[in-house]
């Protein structure tokens, strides 16, 4: 037999593993699906949390700050209608001086809305994990677990040490010092140098 409903209450999950979120709100389309039957409402509850955040590639988590990087949610509960498929998470940034307003938990269009902050740092990727638990009317999916990788939008240029120790004997007299650049890596940056004299002088060249 082919055609027809499905009157089995389904299962909802992520439609993806992995999103990236830039502090300036710039994100990846980050959805819920519910799949199998549709026709009944149900209901799930959404966490944006970094406790207990996993590793990333095999390498080990550098976990967000709750308020500092993100702004948590525990346990947000999310209506599907009788018919209602997809559901997607709105992503907004607010700025690290602006953290005491009054923040909706969800849009105009009732999409659950989670907050990034922008604290104009220069900083590496930070982790950050979306769960599903809760269900009720609707089975757990595949995918009920999603991390989310915030890009910092602020660069900066630094040295990797502060001190360096170069020997007159060394090969051509040249002292190598290591710049690291933080921040994300595809916008243009530059920065200039000098040299000043100190307990060493400089031969006047």
């Amino acid at each position: 037999v082919y055609g027809g409903m499905n009157f089995d209450q389904g299962s909802v999950r992520f439609d993806g593993s992995n999103y990236s979120i830039n502090e300036n709100g710039t994100n990846d389309s980050t959805w819920l699906r519910r799949v199998g039957g549709v026709s009944s409402s149900a209901s799930v509850d959404l966490t944006f949390s970094s406790e207990g955040v996993p590793e990333k590639d095999g390498a080990p988590s550098n976990p967000a700050l709750d308020n500092e990087d993100y702004i948590p949610v525990k346990a947000l509960t999310l209506d599907f209608v009788g018919g209602e498929i997809f559901k997607q998470i709105t992503v907004r940034s607010v700025d690290s001086d602006k953290l005491d307003l009054d923040r909706e938990s969800f849009d105009g269009s009732g999409n659950p809305v989670i907050y990034v902050v922008n604290d104009h740092i220069a900083e590496g990727e930070k982790l950050v994990e979306l769960k599903l638990t809760g269900f009720s009317g609707v089975s757990a999916g595949t995918q009920t677990e999603a991390l989310v990788s915030l890009i910092s939008d602020d660069a900066a240029i630094e040295f990797e040490e502060a001190f360096i120790d170069v020997r007159e004997s060394s090969s051509g007299g040249r002292a190598f010092m290591m710049v690291n650049r933080l921040g994300p890596l595809d916008q243009v940056i530059s920065v200039d140098y000098r040299t000043k004299d100190g307990t060493a002088v400089s031969s006047g060249l």
